[in-house]
């Protein structure tokens, strides 16, 4: 598997972009503990500004806007225009086999797909799970072994 990494700098920081390239036989879990560990920070600064009001650009066919996530779908000729995706009616995602799909409440099937190697993906995930995805205690302690409350 050829795996490509590329940090892009703040625009107003003049620095220069870094470029990772690697082959890897199978999993690198070290190198996708790296990948999560950046696209965290990365998403936690993303969450700071869409906290300020701005809007902030996850790929080139999804954007976090004020009131929801802003996504270009599928067309037969190429992506149609942007719709927003009002939070309240997002229902959550699935990833298979490096495709991302996003579904809406009352609607079966996905809204728009993206691919999972896309440019700036996995840091606009993590914020899509710090906006809309609320943590199950007794799952994270299932997770982590521990012993949870039973329901009453």
């Amino acid at each position: 598997t050829n795996i490509s990494m590329t940090f892009s700098p703040l625009p107003e920081s003049n620095a220069r972009a870094i470029s990772y390239n690697t082959s890897v036989n199978g999993e690198d879990t070290a190198l996708e503990e790296l990948r999560d560990f950046i696209s965290r920070a990365i998403a936690s600064r993303m969450a700071e500004r869409l906290s300020a009001g701005q809007t902030v650009k996850w790929t080139d066919n999804l954007t976090f806007v004020a009131g929801g996530l802003e996504y270009r779908p599928g067309g037969f000729l190429g992506r149609k225009p942007a719709v927003t995706l009002p939070y309240g009616e997002y229902h959550g995602y699935g990833l298979d086999q490096g495709t991302f799909s996003i579904f809406r409440n009352g609607v079966k099937k996905a809204v728009m797909t993206e691919s999972a190697s896309a440019p700036n993906f996995f840091p606009g995930f993590y914020l899509l799970q710090l906006l809309l995805h609320i943590p199950n205690p007794a799952q994270e302690a299932a997770d982590a072994g521990e012993p949870t409350e039973p329901s009453q």
